[in-house]
């Protein structure tokens, strides 16, 4: 949601092969979420277009290593905030 409204705000479509796995707080910082190893599985296995995954800083090591488990080629980028 906070992507899709940052895209709105911005005028500036996310790209297509781009998804986020990240909670954002009332105050815009993106925190981590729940289950992330079976999120990113998921991902692997049916969005193929996609190539980005946007995650919260503080799980960006566990995502970069379920990434490497998993042995798909999906780029893991860290976000603090929005």
């Amino acid at each position: 949601m906070g992507l899709a409204m940052a895209s709105a705000l911005l005028e500036e479509p996310v790209p297509a092969d781009v998804v986020a796995m990240a909670r954002l707080t009332p105050e815009g910082i993106c925190a981590s979420v729940a289950h992330l190893y079976e999120k990113l599985d998921v991902v692997s296995r049916w969005a193929l277009g996609v190539g980005t995954v946007l995650v919260s800083a503080e799980q960006a090591d566990e995502a970069r290593a379920t990434v490497a488990q998993l042995g798909v080629a999906l780029q893991v980028e860290a976000v603090t905030d929005l």
